[in-house]
């Protein structure tokens, strides 16, 4: 369903900078959606989700201190 949560990214900066969480790749229908300040991932677009079209999703995630 729309808004359930499938985890966190964890990341840690050693300075303890304040971290930006951004999906750069794998994201083409929009079905997932990242927290930019938590790193939450949930699902968005629960209707594009379809087990047999499409088994598995690659996401690649981008972590940035600025």
């Amino acid at each position: 369903a729309n808004g359930t949560v499938l985890g966190t990214i964890e990341a840690s900066d050693p300075d303890g900078d304040t971290l930006t969480y951004v999906v750069v790749n794998g994201n083409d229908a929009e079905a997932f959606s990242l927290n930019i300040e938590s790193g939450e991932l949930t699902v968005s677009t629960s209707s594009v989700l379809d087990f047999e079209i499409t088994p598995t999703y690659s996401l690649s995630i981008e972590v940035s201190d600025g």
